[in-house]
């Protein structure tokens, strides 16, 4: 097994600088939360996870979305971004037949990480996984920006691209417990 690595990055915090140690993707998070051109993305880190939020920079609609997360692999020193609950009607750019991901998050991956995609079906019950290597997606990469909708500047690729398998989700047993309430008198 690898030993993982720490990275050391820089912060300012009230004018003084200081220096962190922590997994790749803290360093991650760290660059791609800031204010872009009409919106903001905002990562929160726990230990490997990082996740990613993205926030309309229009005044009156604040309204904030989960794009999902970077998963640091200690074992073989990769990253992972995930996406969960990926919807094709709405991430698939139809006439190419490409899935549409964050360029900020995807720019900010290493050549031997890999990036996820989780979409759920209904019939049978299970989940499609696209998995790609972020170096074969910089390969076949399209950039499309919907400024007038201020989404985020994305980058597409197309579905044949990815690796993809079928997996069976199993239904979570709910356990019922009986709750009893004695009373006592002091």
């Amino acid at each position: 097994m690898q030993e993982p690595v720490f990275i050391n990055f820089k912060k300012y915090i009230d004018g003084h600088e200081y220096v962190f140690c922590g997994y790749p993707n803290a360093l991650l998070a760290q660059n791609i939360s800031k204010l872009y051109d009409g919106y903001l993305l905002k990562a929160e880190v726990n230990d490997n996870v990082t996740t990613i939020f993205w926030q309309s920079g229009n005044y009156f609609d604040k309204k904030i979305k989960y794009i999902g997360k970077v998963v640091y692999d200690l074992s073989s020193d990769t990253m992972i971004y995930v996406k969960h609950g990926f919807k094709a009607e709405l991430h698939e750019f139809h006439k190419d037949n490409s899935f549409g991901l964050c360029w900020d998050v995807i720019s900010q991956l290493r050549a031997k990480d890999y990036v996820r995609i989780e979409e759920p079906t209904l019939k049978p019950k299970g989940k499609n996984i696209y998995t790609i290597s972020v170096s074969k997606l910089l390969e076949h990469k399209q950039f499309r920006h919907f400024k007038s909708e201020g989404f985020e500047k994305q980058v597409f690729v197309p579905r044949e691209e990815f690796k993809q398998e079928w997996v069976k989700v199993r239904k979570r047993k709910i356990r019922k417990y009986k709750w009893t309430q004695k009373s006592t008198k002091i």
